[in-house]
């Protein structure tokens, strides 16, 4: 019965969302930066993502970096989640969940698709950080930048391995990283 209650697809593709892009500061960890909603039409309860400053596997405060970038879109919280869990437990949520996350691999978050964005948005934010610091336009350029880089939180490496490792988890080739609470402060 929960479907009278949380609109199931609403909450399918929140949770893909948040999955696909290891999004720990939030919902699938500390239970924040997420707004619930209830819809004045359906009556049924919504999702909606806000804050992801540390989305896209950037949040240390959950697992290491290499967990993050394979972490398990079948036990996506390192701490107990009653309701995710029991939404998982349903066969047709899991379902309609894994079928999102298909999709979102095959257009939202198509690697190809996402740096080019992440390039054509550097370029307008360029400008205003070359007049800030050098420290943080050199941040800047490192984050963005496709040259491997120790210590350096690097965006795009981030989408590439993570569209492999949900592409390897959807096909069965690879059971994901199950993460940890926890916050370290390097990988």
């Amino acid at each position: 019965r929960i479907g009278e209650h949380v609109d199931r697809d609403n909450f399918a593709r929140f949770l893909a969302c948040m999955v696909w892009m290891s999004s720990y500061d939030g919902y699938l960890n500390n239970g924040q930066n997420f707004l619930l909603y209830l819809d004045p039409v359906t009556e049924r309860w919504g999702f909606l993502p806000w804050d992801l400053d540390h989305a896209w596997g950037e949040f240390e405060g959950a697992g290491r970096m290499a967990d993050r970038e394979n972490a398990s879109i079948f036990k996506p919280s390192p701490l107990p989640n009653r309701f995710l869990d029991r939404m998982l437990a349903m066969e047709s949520f899991r379902t309609e969940y894994l079928r999102r996350l298909e999709d979102l691999s095959q257009t939202v978050f198509r690697p190809d698709r996402l740096c080019e964005r992440i390039d054509a948005l550097a370029e307008v934010i360029r400008p205003a950080l070359e007049v800030e610091t050098p420290e943080r336009l050199g941040r800047f350029e490192a984050a963005i930048s496709e040259d491997v880089q120790m210590n350096t939180f690097q965006l795009k490496r981030f989408i590439h391995v993570r569209s492999l490792s949900v592409a390897g988890q959807l096909a069965g080739q690879n059971p994901g990283a199950e993460i940890r609470a926890g916050f370290r402060f390097r990988d």
